[in-house]
């Protein structure tokens, strides 16, 4: 399941080729990424659009999880940021 997640190149998801899988359940998938120079703003902390993406990979894989035949798309993701992730943090979703 994990190979379509996987870095392949050259494309936008080599931003999380950090990401660590950590537990993977029915409709339920855990990641860990820490905030590498990759993935930060000018401010070292953790970029907007790379936490947007977080959830979007691991929303899809954990629905993978369900039926992987039919990987989904998203329309709308929501993200409230409460604080920032800095520079060699480690997160968690």
């Amino acid at each position: 399941m994990l190979g379509v997640f996987m870095n392949t190149g050259k494309r936008f998801d080599r931003t999380l080729d950090g990401m660590k899988v950590t537990r993977i359940g029915d409709g339920y998938v855990e990641c860990e990424l820490l905030v590498t120079e990759a993935v930060q703003n000018s401010y070292s902390t953790l970029h907007g659009g790379a936490t947007c993406t977080l959830v979007d990979v691991v929303g899809t894989m954990a629905a993978l999880t369900r039926d992987p035949m039919r990987a989904g798309v998203s329309v709308d993701i929501n993200v409230s940021f409460a604080s920032a992730a800095k520079a060699g943090d480690t997160v968690r979703c």
